[in-house]
């Protein structure tokens, strides 16, 4: 399906309200995905089919199962608006777009069978009631909780975590129980595991079709719309690199710091991994922190500066050190 928006310029774009896109999830270049997820539930035996609309982020709502699926996720031309406005775009690929999809899956499967209060599940995952954090504090070596989207989400509150934990048990060919031997998670696998064969052909108790924040009903412009979502993602607090980032960069150049790591991200995370034995996923929240950093303060790789990428490596090694004594990562939600 073409939209008549399709070769705007990003100028023209923004001036656009969320719901003159006219999105249509079935027609979308991710209908295809969403489709996988359905047969991997049928897979499963799960009478379960969540409704799908599209919103302004990810999200599946307090009672209702389904799930909003965020528009700049489900058009090219979108997803570059979105990577150019934030620097990344949560579900961009194919891949993280399954890893929140089956996520958010998990919160619905949730409201639809009404699992929240079983006693195995409150035991190893702990109340749902508890008020959600404004941030969390990751512990990159914690084997109590599987491991999926990045930065430890599932340490955020225990409905992230059991919605993590049911992305992995429904991910195909994602072989958790010798993944996760020996760690504290495989219970709370095995546990949702047993849940799962309970409600096993089983019609859901909740079937509301009800739909909240649809792309449809909203008037905010996209520009008004980035201006909100780049306060509400600003850094918080203290800089982490602060004046380290001196030597490599300045408040003017031709190349931004930004546009330089975003280019070469998976070759400094693989290089920084290397070095110093971490996994690439508990490396990258410390690039992320860079990236934000040379962002927000508008930072520009310093003129005639030579192998930059190699520099923010060995910056990257060094802080890890940090990293590592702290033995956690503080995320704002």
């Amino acid at each position: 399906m073409s939209y008549f928006w399709e070769k705007f310029t990003d100028e023209e774009l923004l001036d656009l309200e969320l719901r003159e896109l006219g999105l249509v999830l079935k027609d979308s270049f991710r209908a295809p995905l969403i489709n996988q997820l359905l047969e991997e539930l049928s897979k499963k035996n799960l009478k379960f089919k969540p409704h799908f609309w599209a919103s302004d982020e990810w999200f599946s709502p307090e009672g209702i199962p389904g799930i909003a699926i965020p528009f700049f996720t489900l058009h090219p031309r979108l997803v570059r608006l979105e990577r150019k406005m934030m620097g990344y775009c949560e579900g961009g690929t194919e891949l993280s777009f399954m890893k929140l999809l089956r996520h958010e899956c998990g919160h619905a499967i949730d409201h639809a069978f009404e699992l929240k209060d079983r006693t195995e599940r409150t035991k190893l995952f702990g109340p749902t009631h508890i008020a959600y954090p404004d941030s969390y504090t990751y512990k990159p070596y914690s084997r109590a909780y599987v491991r999926h989207i990045g930065e430890g989400y599932a340490q955020a509150h225990p409905e992230e975590d059991w919605a993590e934990t049911f992305a992995v048990w429904l991910t195909p060919k994602s072989n958790w129980r010798v993944k996760y031997k020996g760690w504290k998670a495989l219970d709370k696998l095995n546990c949702l595991n047993r849940l799962m064969g309970q409600i096993k052909g089983r019609k859901p108790v909740n079937k509301s079709k009800e739909v909240v924040d649809s792309l449809a009903d909203s008037r905010l412009t996209l520009r008004k719309y980035y201006r909100i979502k780049t306060l509400s993602k600003r850094v918080q607090g203290r800089a982490f690199f602060g004046k380290k980032l001196k030597s490599l960069f300045s408040p003017v150049g031709k190349i931004s710091g930004e546009k330089l790591l975003l280019t070469k991200k998976k070759l400094i995370i693989k290089r920084v991994a290397r070095k110093t034995g971490l996994y690439q996923y508990e490396v990258e929240p410390m690039l992320k922190d860079l990236l934000k950093e040379t962002r927000t303060t508008g930072l520009f790789v310093r003129p005639g500066k030579r192998r930059v990428e190699s520099a923010l490596s060995d910056l990257l090694v060094k802080e890890s050190i940090r990293f590592k004594r702290q033995g956690r990562h503080r995320v704002i939600m």
